[in-house]
């Protein structure tokens, strides 16, 4: 049986990949049920990732210069959109008998979030190893990793405001 070195695999990016993938099928199989939502607490998860985010980038913050600038905005306007899209494909309903709200997750939307995930951890070893280098005048590859950060918790913000909104609607109008 060839080693993974033998194949051209990163045994690093291997297991973190299939750690990665694991978690997914997991996430998969449990955001396939509809869960309670409740209207009340929506606003924790966007309030919590931003102060995370806040944290990270006051612990080591990124350089600033133009080309950060260009791709940490580029990566918020992705997220949104990604996120925006996410939250639309989560699916909403009430049970008229108890009229609580109820929400499952799209496997599409997991997917979104997967390879987000899996891009990172790419570009996190790459970077480790000494294996990425960009031109001169581009953002660094240490930004790269910052830029899908600011991606996944764009994502992650937009699409709950997205399931916010639709929420109330569907909680002020249950037709």
């Amino acid at each position: 049986m060839a080693g993974l070195g033998e194949l051209g695999l990163n045994p690093k990016i291997t297991g973190s990949l299939i750690g990665i993938i694991i978690v997914v099928a997991v996430v998969i199989l449990r955001s396939a049920r509809p869960r309670r939502l409740r209207l009340e607490r929506l606003w924790i998860r966007p309030t919590l990732a931003g102060l995370v985010i806040i944290a990270l980038i006051a612990r080591a913050p990124p350089a600033v210069n133009f080309a950060n600038a260009a791709l940490f905005f580029a990566a918020i306007v992705a997220g949104v959109a990604l996120g925006w899209q996410r939250g639309k494909l989560t699916r909403l309903t009430v049970d008229p008998a108890s009229g609580h709200l109820t929400a499952s997750v799209s496997p599409v939307g997991v997917v979104i979030v997967l390879l987000i995930v899996v891009a990172r951890t790419f570009l996190r070893t790459m970077v480790a190893s000494g294996s990425l280098t960009l031109p001169p005048g581009l953002a660094s590859a240490e930004s790269l990793t910052d830029a899908l950060v600011f991606l996944a918790t764009a994502t992650m913000i937009a699409q709950q405001i997205e399931i916010m909104i639709r929420a109330r609607r569907l909680t002020s109008n249950p037709t």
